[in-house]
């Protein structure tokens, strides 16, 4: 914007409006892609989780089973996929805002 308050392009040499726009269009839709994604994600790993935490074990002769929750792996396998999950919502976040900036 200029010191009058007139909007002003500068887009680079080469580059016209038409372009500009459509870039920016592809950037925000694989961004709401990816962040419908991350959201369909972390909802199967909270649906995943309950049944493991329900989910009883064989017992054997014992009056009760182990719960599959309560197995290390299973814990770990859950926890690492819990934060590999965090880490990308929050980088596609940060991007989210880095492009909605430089729109404005």
């Amino acid at each position: 914007m200029s010191a009058s308050g007139e909007y002003t392009v500068k887009l680079p040499k080469g580059v016209t409006r038409m372009v500009d726009q459509l870039v920016f269009r592809l950037l925000t839709g694989r961004i709401v892609l990816s962040e419908a994604t991350i959201a369909h994600a972390l909802a199967r790993l909270r649906h995943n989780w309950a049944y493991c935490e329900q989910r009883e074990l064989w017992k054997g002769r014992k009056p009760k089973g182990d719960m599959m929750a309560d197995k290390a792996l299973v814990r770990q396998s859950f926890r690492d996929y819990g934060r590999c999950l965090g880490i990308i919502a929050a980088f596609i976040a940060e991007s989210r805002e880095k492009v909605a900036s430089s729109i404005r």
